[in-house]
């Protein structure tokens, strides 16, 4: 019977612990996610400063599963480089080490229970008492996940010091190595964390049932079994999620494979070289130099791996998207600057759409217009379906407002796309009619076409940013020369008959409507009523 109580005191350790970091990792990630995401996406200009800076991240966040889902976010969104993001894989591989250092120093060396009840009181307090703000709650939260680490930690270290007394540890001592490798892989692989898994281990050789040979072989197994939560999250068939899970899991394979075949040695570096006696601190250095010298081995070799992965991991079908459909709809920060460059590939295929039809430049050979056409409509389904999932995410009023921007210039080069696809066929037709007058016609509407285009082009730089006095001007002109069009062709109506000059006035309003709806799109600032419809 006392067994089983003891295990239950191990199993609800346990489960403080788990809970404990579940509650650091979310508080940590809704109070600084944004400021962090922020910081790997302009620290890593060289493979050194994102492993320094992954490091770091996960050594703060206490998660390098959360650390590496924004690397996904990042890859996907066409801010970080496929062989960037490994800089921060390597990062986090070591900073997640600070989680044993943390235990060692802390809950081993002191006793610390009585402050982290403390804490637990003072975190649950802020999270759900005092919580008239939400930076309070979330500081609350963390500090109360914080707090249960340790006393999940002092649970099982007494739990597994009982039960060790009654129990005959001979079998745990003379286990074979690569017995433990295999249960501490299978161990992180089903409760999900190497934290928990290295504070197990911690408890068990303070408890005197394993040494630190046989610590460092399933510490070993723990640093490959870690990437099985990295690949859970890849279910849904995302490129960039399965692409960073490989890296991950390659890199792990190939790292804890040598350290578990130079074992031996490695342990006779520490306790001899070094000199580190106290098993526990010889663990965490054990662990911590393992992965450093694992990123100092693959440092060479970054870029041919990643092209390997690459080859490896390709898009399961095909899409028109180039950036959305490798960033979760959840990582919204990333995945609003995904939507953000895919908008301007959108504009980008709509200004090749007008080169196309008018015969303007190189664009004229760019392919079937009915091919060209139907990739425009999918690309904008792709990007209006991403749209409406995301909604569902936004945090914040700005984000909100943003997407509703976003979403008003999709539909706008949508409307552009369509009406030169409707007077395609006029095009098409009167481009072969030998009469001057047409022919001057045609080739007003094809010059106010390329002038138009061409300025946007210059413009680039500010297309969807809300800049009114930069599209004023093409807008203005454009209804300019609307009015001569038609007057150009009033004038003419005996020349041309009723009918026809009906047409023309149809082309005219088309083209003007093609041009006015890019320039609109591109300001990025959907009109009042645009809104109104929105909020309703």
């Amino acid at each position: 019977m006392g067994q089983v109580i003891e295990w239950s005191r191990f199993l609800g350790g346990l489960g403080a612990f788990l809970l404990g970091m579940h509650l650091l990792e979310t508080g940590l990630e809704q109070l600084g996610g944004s400021s962090f995401s922020r910081l790997l996406r302009k620290a890593t200009r060289t493979p050194l400063l994102g492993i320094f800076w992954g490091t770091v991240a996960t050594a703060l966040l206490q998660s390098s599963s959360l650390v590496s889902l924004m690397v996904v976010a990042l890859v996907g969104a066409g801010i970080l480089t496929l062989a960037q993001a490994f800089g921060l894989i390597m990062g986090a591989n070591i900073g997640t080490t600070a989680t044993g250092w943390l235990v060692t120093l802390l809950g081993f060396k002191l006793n610390i229970e009585e402050l982290a009840l403390w804490g637990l009181g003072i975190g649950a307090f802020l999270a759900v008492i005092w919580n008239y703000k939400r930076w309070l709650q979330l500081s609350g939260q963390a500090i109360a996940g914080f707090a249960l680490l340790f006393i999940g930690l002092e649970w099982m270290k007494n739990a597994i010091a009982r039960f060790a007394e009654v129990v005959d540890l001979s079998a745990w001592q003379d286990a074979g190595s690569l017995t433990l490798f295999v249960f501490g892989f299978v161990l992180t692989a089903i409760i999900q964390s190497s934290s928990a898994t290295m504070a197990i281990t911690l408890s068990a050789m303070h408890a005197g049932i394993l040494g630190f040979y046989q610590g460092a072989a399933l510490m070993i197994g723990a640093d490959l079994g870690t990437t099985i939560t990295v690949f859970l999250g890849t279910l849904d068939g995302n490129v960039a999620k399965r692409q960073v899970a490989l890296t991950h899991f390659l890199y792990n394979l190939i790292i804890n494979l040598i350290a578990f075949a130079l074992l031996p040695w490695e342990i006779a570096a520490v306790e001899k070289l070094l000199g580190i006696t106290d098993p526990l601190l010889a663990l965490v250095t054990f662990h911590s130099g393992m992965n450093i010298l694992g990123a100092v081995l693959f440092l060479p070799f970054i870029r041919p791996f990643m092209r390997l992965i690459e080859r490896l991991v390709k898009p399961k079908k095909k899409t028109e998207a180039h950036f959305i459909h490798r960033v979760p709809v959840s990582q919204t920060d990333a995945a609003l600057i995904a939507l953000q460059k895919e908008v301007v590939h959108l504009a980008e295929r709509v200004l090749a759409w007008g080169r196309l039809l008018w015969g303007l430049g190189e664009a004229a050979g760019a392919g079937e217009p009915t091919v060209v056409y139907a990739s425009i409509k999918q690309l904008g389904s792709e990007i209006i379906a991403y749209i409406v999932q995301l909604q569902q995410h936004m945090k914040t009023e700005a984000n909100a407002q943003n997407l509703t921007a976003l979403l008003w210039s999709v539909r706008r080069l949508l409307r552009a796309a369509k009406s030169l696809k409707d007077i395609r066929h006029n095009i098409e037709h009167y481009r072969h009619d030998e009469r001057e007058a047409v022919q001057l016609l045609l080739a007003h509407m094809r010059e106010q076409v390329a002038t138009t285009l061409a300025a946007l082009e210059e413009k680039k730089e500010f297309w969807l940013q809300s800049q009114d006095l930069v599209m004023q001007a093409l807008w203005e002109r454009n209804r300019q020369w609307q009015r001569q069009l038609n007057e150009e062709v009033l004038q003419g109506t005996v020349r041309y008959g009723l009918n026809e000059a009906a047409t023309f006035l149809n082309m005219i309003h088309e083209n003007k409507e093609y041009l006015e709806s890019v320039i609109e799109a591109l300001e990025g600032k959907p009109d009042t009523e645009y809104l109104q419809e929105t909020v309703a």
